[in-house]
């Protein structure tokens, strides 16, 4: 299981994201604190303080909205492994 996951999140890695202007719906969070620097979906790139959601009571930061909707999709444990990955 645990091969499967790390499987998951290698290749969520190499997929890159698409960076884009496009309009969605993105959480402002000037007060909050983001957990990470790098972003969860594609750790080469960093979080952008604009494009974030609230997980387990924690802002959680990312590069471009496209990461921001795979990240919707993904189950809670392939979550907390891509969070603790990139978290500082």
């Amino acid at each position: 299981m645990r091969i499967l996951l790390l499987l998951a999140i290698v290749s969520m890695s190499f997929t890159g994201c698409a960076h884009t202007d496009e309009a969605a719906s993105v959480e402002s969070t000037e007060e909050a604190t983001m957990v990470n620097k790098m972003c969860p979906m594609n750790p080469v790139d960093e979080a952008d303080p604009e494009v974030t959601r609230t997980y387990a009571g924690k802002t959680v930061g990312f590069c471009c909205p496209s990461c921001q909707k795979k990240w919707d999709g993904m189950a809670e444990t392939a979550k907390q492994a891509a969070l603790a990955a990139v978290s500082k």
